[in-house]
């Protein structure tokens, strides 16, 4: 694209980027998540497709990062990434710490 003040140049110079569009877009988010069991060191979860999917859903992903933690062994938990089929609506989130709160999120 030129320039207005100069027709010799392009606009932002050498080090401007471009931007193109694809056409593909992301899914919404799952809707109607439920936590529908949880126990000292699991959680079970549901949840339902969303309401646009923009295209075609490859897979599920939950995130699960620790927030808060009275459990002496707290250091140890890592953030868990699990990857889930497209047909799947439920999880089982196991390998907990008891007195833990933890931040989910599915995509």
């Amino acid at each position: 694209m030129q320039c207005r003040d100069s027709q010799n140049e392009t606009c932002g110079g050498s080090s401007s980027n471009s931007v193109y569009s694809t056409g593909f877009k992301v899914p919404g988010p799952p809707k109607s998540v439920e936590l529908v069991r949880k126990t000292a060191d699991s959680l079970y979860v549901r949840w339902s497709p969303p309401e646009s999917s923009n295209g075609v859903i490859t897979e599920y992903k939950i995130q699960l990062s620790l927030n808060f933690s009275y459990h002496p062994d707290k250091t140890r938990f890592l953030p868990k990434l699990l990857r889930f089929s497209d047909t799947t609506n439920t999880a089982s989130i196991n390998d907990l710490l008891p007195g833990t709160l933890y931040n989910l999120s599915i995509s």
